[in-house]
């Protein structure tokens, strides 16, 4: 990854280990449904960042001349990282 997107991700990491102490501290607190408020916004900033990793693994790949089926195998995994349905399958593109 290039080093913004390095940045970016941490970034992202930090802001949800933020939200993961907060539920840490509302259920211990008794606050359940603060507690489900605050995995909603980890369950979607986990999204968010599996995508921007997908995404650029996917264009370096796709750079690199990877086959039509590494490609498909990206595109599902990308795909299920924003939030589809998607059956994952391994990518075989080098990382």
């Amino acid at each position: 990854m290039t080093a913004p997107s390095v940045s970016s991700v941490s970034t992202r990491l930090r802001v949800i280990q933020g939200h993961l102490q907060a539920v840490d501290r509302l259920v211990a607190q008794g606050r359940t449904l603060e507690a489900v408020a605050q995995l909603r916004a980890v369950r979607a900033a986990l999204g968010a960042v599996t995508a921007q990793i997908c995404r650029h693994h996917m264009l370096r790949c796709l750079r690199a001349g990877a086959s039509s089926p590494e490609v498909d195998d990206l595109l599902t995994a990308f795909r299920a990282a924003a939030g589809r349905t998607h059956r994952r399958r391994g990518s075989r593109c080098a990382a």
